[in-house]
């Protein structure tokens, strides 16, 4: 329900609704992720969903159509979160994906790494990348992301403006000055949960609770 300008939804429309709606995807859906005008649904089977915004490639089929009905996007995923124009996913083998848009290093790789160009200029990775491995938990804000590993390790990239990714100094800054991170860096150790904020802050769960 709500705001459907992008087929966001999954209705097959662009008509704002005001009730639930009903959506259908093949399998049983167990996860279910919403960006900015973008949503993704995991099934058991570990089949990877998307609809909506497409725009700046953050569906990650390969191309910037945006869609009004569940499309299959990967197989074989144990956990998909969205940003708000970028996305990651990581496969039962613990491999860390990441596609969309690279603005302030939303994806942790470099803008020469990237595939495609969005309608603002911003580069962008238009296929799954692989990233990292070793990788149990993830989520993500506006063009900022967070990663746990297997042994408890929290990684953060992207925008900083307000010390969002909770390190002490970013490799990089943009041409507003502000801060951001490159490529993934380490935050802190013992953390088994993770919660991105659409864009000014986080929080962590440490394994002793």
């Amino acid at each position: 329900w709500g705001h459907n300008i992008k087929g966001e939804l999954g209705d097959v429309t662009c008509d704002n609704k005001s009730a639930p709606v009903k959506i259908e995807v093949p399998g049983t859906a167990v996860q279910v992720e919403a960006g900015n005008e973008l949503s993704f649904a995991r099934c058991k089977n570990g089949d990877l969903y998307a609809w909506g915004d497409n725009s700046s490639y953050q569906m990650g089929d390969g191309m910037n159509i945006s869609r009004m009905e569940p499309e299959k996007m990967m197989e074989n995923v144990a956990m998909v979160a969205a940003g708000s124009y970028h996305a990651m996913a990581i496969d039962t083998d613990g491999v860390l994906y990441v596609w969309g848009r690279n603005k302030n290093g939303a994806l942790g790789i470099a803008d020469s790494e990237c595939d495609q160009t969005d309608e603002n200029g911003y580069p962008c990775m238009s296929l799954p990348y692989k990233l990292m491995e070793d990788v149990v938990y993830i989520d993500a804000g506006e063009d900022y992301s967070m990663a746990i590993t297997s042994d408890g390790t929290l990684y953060a990239w992207g925008y900083d403006a307000d010390s969002q990714l909770g390190i002490e100094k970013t490799d990089s800054v943009n041409d507003n000055g502000e801060a951001y991170q490159s490529k993934p860096a380490k935050v802190m150790e013992g953390v088994s949960k993770i919660a991105c904020g659409s864009k000014y802050m986080a929080f962590a769960l440490t394994e002793s609770g």
